[in-house]
């Protein structure tokens, strides 16, 4: 470990960095180390050789041309090398024994990639390694209960999430939702106090969106941060509902939500689970237990609306409306 170290608490999990990290405010409460990121720069990227790395192939991993993914296994130490591509390399291995996690980059990979890699994708497959399970979903609170919306890439998770805030609720999380189980209940830990949004988001959310930092140097969301008004930042709260982002379509000329059937709430929940790629056989059977109890236990809506932003504050007032018939039940 590095001499020099800062805390952080993200996604219900106590960490520690050997570098600061500007997207997370640091953590002062007690409790165990959950995590320990290491940072490693050098003129290559220079994961550990001393290992011996086999390749994990999977259907799934074929779907995602940025990302490979290596495993080691000596006596009772496990290793995972994952790897990201689609700019700089970046390296991530992941030691389950003593949760470590060492980030190997090129010293020309800008600091704010590397920040956004961490607490994003790579956090999420840590979790998903460990057998967390995690809903490719933003999450906000109302009355002091999680609301889940789920969707894939691009379908509107952190915008709706941002029009939400801008109605009464707290965002809870962007992009990844942890589920934890707690005295048989579902409940979601906080993020961090931040969303990523696209270009038509940003300008029709924000004032000034060209002033907002980039998420990725080489793609086009922005960071908007959260203020104490707009985000959740206590401890974990019940998971109440769960609202899936169906696909856009200009046949909505009004959003509307529809109910999901009970043989499709399973299927739609593993649909968007976040990470799949890097869940193997060992780990399904445990996901698939715990998502058919949220299927069971949580009800499950669908939100279908059209491919105009101008749309944003309907969808807010129909889930909200929705949310209070539930919780009312």
């Amino acid at each position: 470990m590095s001499s020099e170290s800062y805390r952080y608490r993200i996604y219900g999990l106590n960490i520690s960095s050997s570098r600061k990290i500007d997207l997370l405010e640091e953590h002062f409460g007690d409790g165990a180390l959950d995590l320990c990121v290491e940072w490693h720069a050098s003129s290559e990227t220079t994961p550990d050789q001393s290992s011996d790395w086999h390749q994990v192939h999977s259907e799934i991993l074929k779907l995602y041309t940025i990302v490979t993914l290596w495993k080691s296994e000596r006596g009772d130490i496990t290793k995972v090398c994952f790897e990201f591509e689609d700019q700089d390399p970046i390296s991530f291995i992941f030691n389950l024994g003593d949760q470590l996690l060492s980030v190997y980059h090129s010293n020309s990979t800008s600091w704010s990639d590397l920040q956004s890699y961490l607490v994003g994708p790579a956090m999420g497959i840590v979790m998903r390694l460990q057998g967390i399970q995690c809903l490719h979903s933003s999450a906000v609170e109302v009355d002091g209960k999680a609301i889940a919306l789920v969707g894939y890439s691009t379908s509107g998770k952190s915008t709706l999430a941002t029009g939400l805030s801008k109605k009464g609720a707290k965002v809870i999380a962007d992009d990844i939702a942890v589920l934890s189980s707690r005295d048989g209940r579902f409940v979601v830990p906080a993020g961090y106090t931040k969303v990523r949004l696209r270009p038509e988001a940003a300008d029709f959310l924000t004032d000034d969106p060209d002033s907002l930092p980039i998420v990725y140097s080489h793609r086009d969301s922005r960071y908007v941060s959260l203020n104490e008004d707009t985000s959740y930042r206590g401890d974990a709260l019940p998971l109440s509902a769960i609202y899936i982002l169906g696909e856009h379509s200009d046949d909505f000329k009004e959003p509307c939500i529809e109910d999901v059937s009970a043989k499709d709430k399973l299927v739609r929940l593993l649909q968007n689970t976040y990470g799949s790629y890097v869940v193997m056989d060992e780990l399904r059977a445990k996901e698939f237990k715990a998502l058919s109890r949220v299927a069971q236990q949580i009800p499950i809506r669908k939100l279908r609306y059209a491919h105009d932003i101008k749309t944003l504050p309907k969808q807010c007032e129909i889930i909200l409306e929705d949310f209070q018939k539930i919780i009312s039940q």
